[in-house]
């Protein structure tokens, strides 16, 4: 699900777009099959909240509707204050170690300097 044209400037949605191209062949070239959708809120909420497995950047709306939701959440760490929350009283659903810092990305436009960062 991406819905980047919902309240984006042009900048934002092609990022997006790019991060949502890197994504998708990841997951196809580990076996998944990919369809990229977006509907109004509502249906998208119920979607994720529905759906068998949930991938959540940390977006309030994937994890909130993922977390609550009937199917598997797949998150990174949420880190607050340079330190990582463990969540462990929550649900063993998150996955260590594969946090990017804000603090080293100079910008999300660069997307290939991102991916290479997220690759590594």
């Amino acid at each position: 699900m991406n819905c980047s044209t919902h309240l984006s400037k042009k900048e934002d949605q092609d990022a997006c777009f790019s991060y949502v191209k890197h994504m998708t062949s990841y997951l196809e070239s580990i076996g998944y099959e990919v369809n990229v959708r977006c509907n109004t809120n509502v249906e998208d909420f119920a979607d994720l909240f529905y759906a068998k497995a949930v991938i959540s950047t940390g977006g309030s709306f994937s994890f909130m509707s993922g977390f609550f939701g009937h199917g598997q959440l797949v998150s990174t760490e949420h880190p607050m204050d340079g330190k990582s929350c463990t969540m462990e009283e929550c649900n063993e659903v998150f996955i260590r170690g594969y946090n990017l810092m804000h603090d080293k990305v100079d910008s999300y436009y660069e997307v290939d300097k991102v991916h290479t960062l997220l690759s590594s």
